[in-house]
């Protein structure tokens, strides 16, 4: 008998990553069987977590190499500043000669989602003046070699983006490589102008507790506000306030709380009450 030219070299049994579709995943873990050599692979992969400045680890558990990625979490409306130790994971796991299955999913990963926070490489890059670009967050990764894989996408866009047009030309496209798309909840973008007379009310109050004249700006965030007509989402985040928004550790001081009271008295009373 002669050896299998074309059988892979390693066999990814599982990866996880994340759990919220709304935060950019801080760890990622990927179970591979190593037939030879797994020094090298060790070695491979401590060199690419010096290369992209990465924590992580690997061992060996019942012979299976575990390998480990740690990332940044931040909220899924701006995954640009976070890290996404899955997407990361996936880059490493496309140098090893892999098993099909395994193979197509990394590649799926490195083709349409690594590097691409903004929709670039699925074809939905969108910005508006407004209400600023597309975000595409890739909050859950799954993979196991005896079901199927999955990319949990979490799509921000603003108005004016053709949403179904665009999922109907990547559903068709990423056909060809043995995926498909599957809706979750879908909601339509929310925006309310900023010269609203509600708005400006909510402006002035702002201002005239902070003296600070910044203009009011749309963000991506999913906020209660959308179950108003007219709800617009006015936070407590000042420009020395830390973002920690969903994340470990989120805070807020005594002086933002004592100031945030201030702007929303005022804003209430000049909401209810006529002069």
């Amino acid at each position: 008998l002669t050896e299998d030219q074309d059988e892979p070299d390693y066999e990814l049994i599982t990866f996880k990553s994340g759990e919220r579709y709304n935060m950019v995943p801080d760890h990622a873990e990927a179970r591979v069987l190593v037939k030879e050599n797994m020094t090298d692979v060790i070695q491979d992969f401590e060199y690419f977590l010096e290369q992209n400045h990465l924590q992580g680890d690997s061992t060996v558990d019942s012979g299976i190499l575990v390998l480990t990625v740690e990332g940044k979490a931040v909220h899924g409306m701006d995954p640009s500043i976070g890290v996404n130790a899955g997407l990361y994971l996936l880059k490493f796991l496309a140098s090893l000669n892999l098993d099909n299955n395994a193979q197509a999913f990394v590649a799926f990963s490195n083709r349409y989602l690594f590097n691409s926070d903004f929709g670039e490489k699925m074809g939905m890059k969108f910005h508006t003046d407004v209400m600023g670009d597309v975000t595409t967050n890739i909050g859950v990764i799954t993979y196991d070699n005896e079901n199927a894989g999955l990319f949990g996408i979490n799509l921000r866009y603003p108005e004016g983006f053709e949403f179904e047009k665009a999922m109907d030309r990547f559903a068709n496209e990423i056909q060809q490589y043995g995926f498909e798309v599957k809706l979750g909840k879908v909601q339509p973008p929310h925006y309310v102008d900023k010269n609203d007379p509600f708005v400006q009310k909510l402006v002035t109050a702002y201002r005239n507790q902070t003296n600070d004249m910044t203009e009011p700006y749309t963000i991506g965030g999913g906020t209660y506000a959308r179950n108003l007509d007219k709800g617009v989402a006015f936070g407590a985040m000042f420009s020395d306030s830390e973002d920690l928004m969903h994340q470990k550790n989120e805070y807020i001081t005594k002086k933002q709380l004592f100031n945030a009271t201030s702007i929303y008295l005022e804003a209430i009373y000049s909401l209810c009450v006529e002069e």
